[in-house]
C-alpha cells in the first residue's frame, strides 16, 4: 500500500455502520496548520484527505464499494460549517450537515370562535299568525290541485281528430311529337356510342385483329376516283416514248432491314412479310408493281379521301399533277403507305413503304441508291 503525506491511524475491518460526527459551531483562530494524505490499492480501496487554512476534508472507499466522507470550511460569517457523508449502490448518497435547509416552525391553529346562540320565544300574537298563514297556504295549495285534476279530465275527454294528409296532384307532361321523337334519336344516339365505345375496349383489352377503318359513302367515292385516275395516269405513262436513257429492266437495290422483308419488282406485286412470332404474320399487303416510265403530259385531274375513327385508325390519300400519295393505319398501330412523283428526269419514282413498334420503318423504292457492279 502506498502511503503519502502523514497518514495517522490503523487500518481497521470495513463496517456497514458507520456514525456521524455531530456538528458543533467553533469560533475561528488565526492560525495556519496544512497537511494532506493519500493511500490506495489495486482492489480499489482508497483514503485520502488534506487540512489547511479554513478548510479540511477525508473521504476513504472500501472493498464492499461504500464511500465515506466529510468536509468542512469557514463560511462568510466566521461560522465553521461541517459535512459528512455516506454513498454506496444501494441506498444511494446520503448526507448530514450543518448548512442543510431546516423546516419552518409549524403553524398553531388558532382555537374556533364559538358565538353563543340566541333563543328566539314566539309571542302569541305572532304564534297566531303563524297558524294563520299555514292556513291559508294549505288551503291554496288544495284548490290549486282541485283546478288541476278538473282541466286534465276535460282535456281527456276532448277527442283528437287527426286531418288528412293533402294530397297535391302532379302535373302530367306529354311531349309533342317533336320531342317524342327528338327524345327517341337522342336514346339512340347515346346507346350507339355506348355500344361502339364497349366493342373498342373489348377489342383493345383481349388484342384482336385490327378493325377496318370503316368509310363513308364519300370516301369510297373519292378512293374509287382516286385509283381510277392513277391508273390512267400510269397507263399514259406508260405509252409515252422514252426520252431517257434509263433501262426499265434494270435491277433496283436491295432493301437493307433487320426484318425478313420480301420486295420482288416488275415481275409481280410487291409483298411485306413479318416474322412467324409477330402477331400479324398473316397479313401482307400487295402494292403496284413498280416500273421504271418516262413522264409524258399526263391529264391533270385531282382527287383526295380522309377517314378516320376514335381509336387512333385512319386512312387518307391523294393524287393531282405529277405526285399521289396514300397512306393507312391500322389498330394494331402499324403505317403502311405509298406514294410517287415524277422527279427531274422525268421518270416516274415511286415508294412503298410500312412502320410499326417491332421492325421499324421499311421502305422500297425506285429511287433507292443502287450499289456498284449491282446490275
Amino acid at each position: 500500500m502506498l502511503v503519502c503525506g502523514v497518514l495517522v491511524g490503523a487500518t481497521a475491518k470495513p463496517s456497514l455502520y458507520h456514525g456521524y460526527v455531530p456538528a458543533t459551531y467553533s469560533t475561528y483562530y488565526p492560525y495556519s496548520l496544512s497537511s494532506q494524505y493519500h493511500a490506495q490499492d489495486e482492489l480499489g480501496q482508497y483514503s485520502y484527505g488534506y487540512s489547511g487554512d479554513t478548510s479540511a476534508k477525508h473521504e476513504t472507499k472500501t472493498l464492499d464499494g461504500v464511500t465515506r466522507g466529510g468536509y468542512s470550511y469557514i463560511d462568510a460569517n466566521g461560522i465553521v460549517q461541517t459535512v459528512n457523508y455516506v454513498s454506496d449502490s444501494v441506498y444511494g448518497f446520503r448526507v448530514a450537515a450543518t448548512n442543510l435547509p431546516r423546516d419552518p416552525a409549524p403553524v398553531v391553529a388558532a382555537a374556533p370562535i364559538v358565538v353563543p346562540q340566541t333563543v328566539v320565544v314566539d309571542t302569541p300574537a305572532v304564534a297566531a299568525a303563524k297558524a294563520s298563514h299555514l292556513a291559508t297556504v294549505q288551503a291554496a295549495a288544495a284548490q290549486a290541485a282541485a283546478a288541476q285534476a278538473a282541466a286534465v279530465a276535460q282535456v281527456a275527454a276532448v277527442q283528437t281528430v287527426t286531418a288528412a294528409p293533402v294530397v297535391v296532384s302532379q302535373p302530367v307532361v306529354i311531349d309533342t311529337a317533336a320531342v317524342a321523337a327528338a327524345k327517341a334519336a337522342h336514346l339512340a344516339t347515346v346507346q350507339a356510342a355506348n355500344a361502339r365505345a364497349a366493342a373498342a375496349q373489348i377489342a383493345a383489352a383481349h388484342a384482336v385483329a385490327p378493325l377496318p377503318v370503316t368509310e363513308t359513302p364519300e370516301v369510297q367515292r373519292a378512293k374509287a376516283e382516286h385509283l381510277v385516275a392513277f391508273q390512267k395516269a400510269a397507263a399514259e405513262a406508260a405509252a409515252a416514248p422514252d426520252y431517257s436513257e434509263v433501262v426499265a429492266t434494270a435491277p433496283l437495290a436491295p432493301i437493307v432491314s433487320a426484318a425478313p422483308l420480301t420486295s420482288t419488282y416488275y415481275s409481280a406485286p410487291l409483298v411485306y412479310g413479318y416474322d412467324a412470332g409477330y402477331p400479324l404474320a398473316a397479313a401482307r399487303y400487295s402494292y403496284v408493281p413498280v416500273a421504271h416510265t418516262s413522264y409524258s403530259a399526263l391529264t391533270p385531274l385531282s382527287s383526295q379521301y380522309h377517314a378516320q375513327d376514335e381509336l387512333g385508325q385512319y386512312s387518307y390519300g391523294y393524287a393531282g399533277g405529277p405526285s399521289a400519295k396514300h397512306e393507312t393505319r391500322t389498330l394494331d398501330g402499324v403505317t403502311r403507305g405509298s406514294y410517287s412523283y415524277i422527279d427531274a428526269n422525268g421518270i416516274v419514282q415511286t415508294v412503298n413503304y410500312v412502320a410499326d413498334d417491332v421492325f421499324g420503318f421499311r421502305v422500297a423504292a425506285t429511287n433507292l441508291p443502287v450499289a456498284p457492279g449491282a446490275h
